[in-house]
């Protein structure tokens, strides 16, 4: 088990990782990134308090590629759960890395869209 509270160092860990406990979400944070786990093939777990990834958690939840505890307890169990099952952890995996996938271009996109309205218009006269 690795117990990290750092900046920059869970994106190289995720990969190695089986289970992912993304913190900030168990008391009104707002949570953190659990595109990062997903996009290594590990479903996030995460807490009630999701607000600054509300979109992308319920598009993970609703695939079955994230887990959601309300609770240290619920979480506790969790755990338990997804260290005697591989086959759940494989299954939740590859259902987020697919949400994140099918996800992906998704900035680019909305950059297509507004790009028009951001350009200065030329004039006439030109």
């Amino acid at each position: 088990m690795v117990l990290l509270d750092t900046l920059g160092e869970l994106p190289s860990l995720y990969s190695a990782a089986v289970v992912a406990f993304v913190g900030g979400s168990l008391a009104p944070v707002g949570g953190h990134n659990i595109i990062e786990p997903a996009s290594n093939g590990v479903a996030p777990i995460f807490g009630p308090h999701v607000q600054n990834f509300r979109d992308i958690a319920a598009r993970l939840l609703e695939a079955g590629g994230a887990f959601q505890v309300r609770n240290a307890e619920e979480l506790k169990d969790l755990f338990g759960r997804l260290a005697t099952d591989s086959a759940l952890r494989r299954d939740s995996g590859e259902r987020a890395r697919r949400v994140v996938l099918d996800n992906a271009g998704s900035l680019e996109a909305t950059v297509r869209e507004i790009l028009p309205y951001l350009r200065p218009k030329r004039s006439a006269r030109a």
